[in-house]
């Protein structure tokens, strides 16, 4: 594996380190003195290195929290003999190195946003809008992460089971390791909450803009909170704050649908950016090349991971999602995604984007029935993709409210497709992956078996694998 190096969009590198074995190891050489957070330019080191671990926690190991929202459905093909087909039919070992991995790694980020969070405001002694910006930006990358260790360990946390268990709520700085410091599963619903209270604040702390557009896009601001909590009052099913939150973001004007060349489109050494108005938010990535970083093997362009041909018919002819983002591997019988491209130059990982604040709306519109403006909504993105005519939907087509949801989840499916979202979707709306016969209990990650003999046992393993 070739040794590549990830620059955040701050032009900052900085090795901000953290736990990075087990959550109860403490810290070491981690930048926590206080003289860190009392000026403004040492302070916006630590967030580069702050959105630094972000970037490898959310893509390092094959990107397992990405590439699971779509090798367990049937938009990827992995080959039977692939090792990484025990997260599509479920059968995963205890000791799993990747599933530990992610929750190393997303405890890591969380660690040093509660050092920010901690010290701050008691410390720094720059001006009063950074401060309240880095803080906002520190919540709004914990909630974050909270939202993805919750998709991948807690039991019931996509379908509605508010009781079952989801992970430990970690939010001081970790001071060592001592069996007082062990912290037990929290249930999914006071995860929920705690990321639904980190965003809150997140809205209130962040600015609407930074000071360029590509920072605009490459750090938190109050759209990307907006949009966030959508998604989460998405997968809560409480669906007249996700229309709330859209119309947060739809008003505010800041973002709308791009040409889908630009939203996805090749950049040169030179460039950084190459962002539009249809991001709201994305880490943007910088490498010196090799094939494992994003974009040549770690997120959807896996060695002999292939889009599914079965899945490619169910674009209409002319839809530019499949023309222009799905390419054939020259000399090989696979296809690949054009969504991560440039494997030795730029390759930004869009998180948020405007199509899907549409089809969250237009979703929990639809809840109440068939609608006119949910119509509208799908449309809207369907024209974006070069569609017309009778590949647009009317209002009459729809007779029942489920199959106005069907259409919109097909959409769905469509528009983040090699976006890591599917497994999620379906999942939340009771809909089988690609192996049927997986367990309920099993639609979750194993807690990492270090984690629970570490903690003696105050750490639970999810009870389809006891």
């Amino acid at each position: 594996m070739k040794k590549i190096f990830i620059i955040p969009v701050l032009f900052l590198l900085m090795t901000f380190q953290s736990c990075d074995s087990e959550l109860d190891i403490a810290p070491e050489n981690v930048l926590i003195e206080d003289k860190v957070f009392e000026e403004a330019g040492s302070a916006e080191l630590a967030m580069a290195g702050l959105y630094h671990k972000l970037i490898e926690a959310n893509g390092s190991n094959w990107g397992l929290a990405y590439s699971i929202g779509d090798i367990t459905t049937d938009i990827m093909d992995l080959p039977a003999s692939n090792s990484n087909m025990i997260y599509v039919t479920g059968n995963i070992p205890l000791d799993n190195e990747l599933s530990k991995q992610a929750w190393v790694n997303f405890y890591s980020v969380i660690n040093v946003a509660n050092v920010f969070i901690a010290r701050v405001p008691n410390i720094a002694k720059y001006d009063e809008s950074t401060k309240e910006k880095h803080i906002g930006e520190a919540k709004f990358i914990r909630a974050y992460s909270y939202l993805r260790l919750l998709q991948l360990f807690g039991n019931g946390a996509l379908t509605g089971n508010m009781d079952g268990m989801c992970v430990p709520l970690q939010l001081d700085p970790y001071d060592g390791l001592n069996i007082d410091n062990y912290i037990p599963r929290n249930t999914n619903g006071k995860v929920y909450a705690q990321i639904i209270s980190d965003l809150n604040d997140a809205v209130e702390l962040l600015p609407i803009e930074h000071e360029s557009y590509q920072f605009s896009v490459a750090r938190a601001t109050k759209d990307a909170a907006y949009a966030l909590l959508a998604r989460i009052y998405l997968y809560k099913k409480e669906y007249s704050k996700v229309i709330s939150m859209t119309d947060k973001v739809i008003d505010a004007g800041n973002h709308e649908l791009t040409d889908l060349g630009l939203v996805y489109r090749e950049v040169g050494d030179s460039q950084f950016g190459a962002f539009t108005k249809e991001h709201i938010w994305s880490l943007e990535l910088f490498g010196n090349g090799g094939n494992w970083q994003f974009g040549s093997n770690e997120l959807m362009s896996y060695e002999n991971l292939s889009i599914n041909t079965e899945f490619m018919k169910e674009y209409s002819d002319g839809d530019s999602r499949k023309d222009y983002l799905i390419y054939k591997v020259e000399g090989k019988e696979f296809y690949r995604t054009k969504k991560y491209s440039e494997p030795d130059k730029h390759d930004n990982v869009t998180i948020l984007r405007y199509s899907e604040v549409l089809l969250n709306k237009a979703e929990a519109l639809a809840i109440s029935g068939v609608n006119k403006k949910s119509v509208d909504l799908i449309n809207d993105v369907r024209e974006r993709a070069g569609l017309s005519g009778e590949d647009l939907y009317m209002i009459e087509d729809f007779t029942s409210k489920e199959q106005l949801l069907k259409a919109i989840w097909q959409e769905r499916k469509l528009e983040f497709a090699c976006e890591g979202m599917e497994r999620y979707d379906l999942i939340r709306t009771n809909r089988s992956l690609l192996d049927p016969n997986i367990p309920s209990n099993r639609l979750v990650l194993p807690i990492p078996q270090s984690e629970v003999i570490i903690t003696e046992g105050v750490l639970k393993q999810n009870v389809g694998y006891l």
